[in-house]
């Protein structure tokens, strides 16, 4: 009873620091995945954009499941409502972390504390985005994979489809890395196989085999001989190899069940498509990587790990773990740990991925660590729980405090007033407005036709032939054409623009640009092309 007494509270105290560091104000794609909720309702997905200027646009709702559960969430609470949900998503997955961290007989007080450092560590991911749900998804298949590869099941075959299913409909955009999550278990068996040890395995296997035959065909003894002398020796080496008492950092073990990976593959690719959504999940990661708008997003741009305090700190603790400590790692984790740190310094959205998959395998590690040194920690570790209970709590409650007051939309960063400006002043169903990729989403939501918004993929030839709108904003963006030129070429007639930013101070010198609106953050144009 009071170990279970322990569990619930700390399961509590998780719940509640996680949900006082999630972010209160929303991040621009929320508001179109609420209203593009609100069409799927209506047409269902019917590949079409029905919100900007441009016609005849195809779109693909990559995330057309999760854009559904928050359209029907913001219709029953509000953009409350919208929070309550952002907070669920990310307990789930906290509590993931917690769950396997203890069925992995980690340290329960370590298994907290770690828990709460990784919910920290992961704030700034905690957004209502399709992101929010990957990060469970993935961590649930990379769970089952582990015990998959241990001993195949039909069940475990299905809980990947499951997965997969849910992969391809709440966040296609991501699918095409479930199946990169099988590489780190093939590539230990790759490296396994060149091993010496997987050769003289495979030697010692052949030679045995040459050997039967030869008996059993009567070949010469020197042949017979020559054969029971190579296994012989070989017999060595496999007493040698397993008996091999040097210190290894990364431990490579045989597993004979990868050869049943392919089964997980096939039920893999068999869940992405159970979807109204075609070859989406297949299709889509390979055109965004050939197109631009990875060099432009800051999400996509590479990660400076000096600038980057969660990731510089995890950077130390792993190195800090295998440089300086006795601890071991299994090949399979240690290429996980690799391939995702190459991913997060090629695009910082790849730094949460990096800590939501490894960070288990980290705190596994120090575990160990702690375990082997038990005498020295046993009794600073005796009031950890209640220390750190104490002061999630304090913090939790500084954080619940500070965040009372702050609204879910920022209003220096999106144009609540101006909206309801050309709402009530102006044909706003029809009107022909310049906006910025950043405010987009938002006036999106509030049924404003846009120039474009952060679906920036849909602005692209990559997805829809001779459309090169994100291409264009760009070029204005670092001064390769002017707003006027870009006025002209897409026939605008109004500018929706920041207060003092690059497009005003050139509006302010343009008689052909009259202000007819502004307010401490954002000012609305009309323009006059003559």
């Amino acid at each position: 009873m009071k170990k279970n007494l322990r569990y619930i509270i700390a399961v509590i105290l998780i719940i509640l620091f996680t949900f006082s560091i999630v972010p209160k104000t929303f991040q621009n794609d929320t508001f179109y995945v609420i209203e593009l909720g609100r069409q799927i309702e209506k047409t269902g997905v019917d590949w079409k954009d029905h919100y900007s200027i441009h016609k005849n646009l195809e779109y693909r709702y990559p995330h057309w499941a999760f854009d559904v559960i928050n359209a029907k969430v913001y219709e029953l609470f509000g953009f409350d409502g919208i929070y309550g949900l952002t907070v669920i998503f990310a307990s789930i997955f906290i509590l993931l972390v917690f769950w396997k961290l203890i069925k992995k007989d980690v340290n329960f007080n370590l298994a907290f504390i770690s828990t709460l450092i990784i919910s920290y560590m992961m704030k700034d991911a905690f957004y209502e985005r399709g992101q929010i749900v990957s990060y469970s998804l993935f961590f649930i298949e990379y769970m089952i994979l582990e015990n998959f590869v241990e001993r195949p099941t039909l069940l475990k075959s299905l809980g990947l489809f499951i997965v997969s299913m849910l992969m391809a409909n709440f966040h296609s955009t991501a699918w095409i890395m479930m199946l990169v999550l099988l590489l780190p278990f093939i590539g230990e068996q790759v490296i396994y196989f060149y091993s010496l040890k997987g050769i003289n395995e495979r030697v010692l296997r052949k030679c045995n085999r040459d050997l039967n035959n030869a008996k059993s065909k009567g070949l010469s003894e020197d042949k017979i001989a020559k054969l029971e002398k190579e296994i012989a020796e070989r017999e060595k080496y496999r007493v040698y190899y397993e008996n091999d008492k040097t210190e290894h950092k990364i431990i490579i073990e045989k597993n004979p069940n990868i050869k049943y990976i392919w089964i997980a593959f096939i039920a893999l690719v068999l869940g992405a498509f159970v979807t109204p959504l075609k070859l989406t999940p297949f299709l889509y990661f390979i055109k965004v990587s050939i197109g631009d708008t990875l060099n432009y997003i800051s999400e996509h741009l590479p990660i400076i790990p000096a600038n980057n305090f969660p990731f510089l700190t995890y950077t130390i603790v792993i190195v800090s773990l295998i440089g300086f400590t006795n601890i071991k790692l299994k090949l399979s984790d240690a290429f996980l740990i690799l391939g995702l740190y190459l991913m997060a310094l090629t695009a910082r959205r790849n730094a949460f991925l990096l800590i939501a998959l490894t960070s288990c395998i980290v705190v596994q590690a120090v575990d160990s660590f702690i375990k082997s040194h038990q005498k020295e920690v046993k009794e600073a570790s005796k009031k950890v729980f209640a220390f750190f209970g104490i002061c999630s709590i304090g913090f939790s409650a500084y954080m619940f405090i500070d965040n009372w007051n702050v609204k879910h939309i920022d209003e220096s960063l999106y144009p609540v007033e101006a909206t309801e400006y050309i709402k009530e002043n102006l044909d706003y169903k029809n009107i022909r407005l310049y906006n910025r990729y950043d405010y987009g989403s938002y006036l999106l939501m509030e049924g404003v036709p846009v120039f474009l918004d952060s679906r920036c993929d849909l602005y692209t030839p990559e997805f829809n032939k001779g459309v090169t709108v994100f291409d264009d904003f760009m070029k204005l963006f670092y001064g390769m054409i002017t707003i006027s030129e870009l006025m002209d070429e897409y026939e605008l007639e109004y500018a929706l623009v920041p207060v003092e930013q690059v497009e005003q101070v050139y509006m302010k010198e343009d008689s052909r640009y009259t202000e007819i609106y502004k307010d401490k953050n954002f000012a609305l144009y009309k323009y006059d092309a003559r």
